[in-house]
């Protein structure tokens, strides 16, 4: 998406000045976020123009404690977000952080995990090693305790999953309902995902605050296929929940219960 310097904020006379001669519209005190405005409509090279006036805008957050990077990854698409990781990578700007959160937690990571853009997280890697000489925290939780893994495993995007595993994410993180992203992969029916979850060591037994396992999700949501997984991979069929109830107590309907038990049944 284009559009033309002569309508950018940057670039309409007439705007009043602050003290140091940049234009209201472009301040960080300013009332209005035409950076996160121009992020979030995919304008880039508005975003370009905002930036070459005023470049820590490249740190404000709006009211809801969102940065502009924040708002193009979330909605404004890949040329938008790469001008502004690219603008990061060549100015280095003090202050900024990769791993600062809004309101609700959510970082850069979280939102593009969330959306399944694997490119944008492999940049936010790079950028926190080369940029910043840091690595990028990928077990960063929201304020509900969410991880990008809980939110990539969610959406059922085993590409992100898979890299954010191979960098080292964890797999054992609970959030605030106290699942692990394996109880998520099973509520989803995501065999692909929960292979990989098994392979990666986690914990197939854990309880989330009602006392289900990942069993008793995948059993309850119908997924057979999911749940003859869990339990080859030694998942616990006896487990019961708060209220005394076995994954096979809460199966959604006799039909699965049944797959699953012939399934089972031609292992042995």
């Amino acid at each position: 998406m284009t559009e033309s310097h002569g309508n950018s904020e940057a670039s309409q006379a007439g705007k009043p000045l602050n003290e140091d001669s940049t234009p209201l519209a472009l301040s960080e005190n300013a009332e209005s976020w035409p950076l996160h405005d121009a992020a979030r409509d995919g304008k880039a090279l508005l975003v370009k123009s905002i930036l070459a006036e005023n470049g820590k805008l490249v740190n404000s957050k709006d009211q809801d404690g969102r940065t502009p990077l924040f708002w193009a990854i979330s909605t404004g698409g890949a040329e938008v977000t790469s001008t502004i990781l690219k603008f990061v990578r060549d100015t280095r700007p003090r202050g900024f952080d990769l791993e600062e959160g809004d309101e609700a937690g959510w970082t850069v990571v979280h939102i593009s995990a969330s959306t399944g853009q694997l490119d944008v997280i492999k940049q936010l890697v790079d950028i926190a090693k080369t940029v910043f000489s840091d690595d990028l925290d990928l077990d960063v939780q929201t304020k509900r305790g969410q991880t990008p893994l809980h939110f990539a495993v969610s959406k059922s995007h085993i590409d992100v999953v898979k890299y954010l595993l191979e960098k080292g994410a964890s797999p054992r993180t609970k959030d605030a309902l106290n699942q692990n992203p394996l109880h998520r992969a099973a509520a989803v029916g995501s065999l692909p995902i929960v292979k990989l979850l098994i392979a990666a060591k986690t914990p197939l037994n854990a309880t989330d605050r009602s006392g289900w396992t990942p069993l008793h999700h995948a059993l309850a949501e119908g997924h057979g296929d999911v749940a003859i997984e869990l339990i080859s991979a030694g998942a616990d069929q006896d487990r019961a929940d708060a209220e005394g109830h076995t994954p096979m107590d809460v199966v959604v309907d006799d039909k699965v219960k049944k797959y699953v038990q012939v399934a089972l049944s031609k292992q042995h």
